[in-house]
């Protein structure tokens, strides 16, 4: 049997979530309701302020989306691409956060053809 593998690594993935879709997919997880909304709140319900000494800045909203570190975003992002199937009996893919392993496995009697 002959075997390979690729690693990819995409660039800027937590950016490029449709927030959407992501939503869409997050209650198909059988969670609370209540974890569905805190989630909601954590992927669009941002915001933040600065403050220095006695003074603090108005509180302003972030763009919506996944924040690119931790475990919630990595299995947030998880969760999004988690329906994306190989379409080949010989290719597996293994998907964690931002990172995909593409693996391929051929018997060896196919290899010779």
């Amino acid at each position: 049997m002959l075997r390979g593998a690729t690693f990819l690594e995409v660039a800027k993935t937590f950016e490029s979530i449709w927030i959407d879709g992501l939503l869409y997919k997050i209650p198909l997880l059988n969670l609370p309701s209540y974890m569905v909304h805190t989630i909601s709140l954590y992927i669009r319900g941002r915001t933040f302020e600065r403050s220095f000494q006695m003074a603090t800045s108005f509180c302003r909203g972030m763009r919506p989306g996944v924040a690119q570190s931790g475990l919630i975003p990595s299995v947030l992002f998880s969760q999004y691409v988690n329906d994306m199937h190989s379409h080949s009996y010989h290719v597996d893919l293994t998907v964690y956060a931002d990172e995909t392993a593409v693996t391929v496995h051929v018997p060896q009697a196919h290899a010779a053809r």
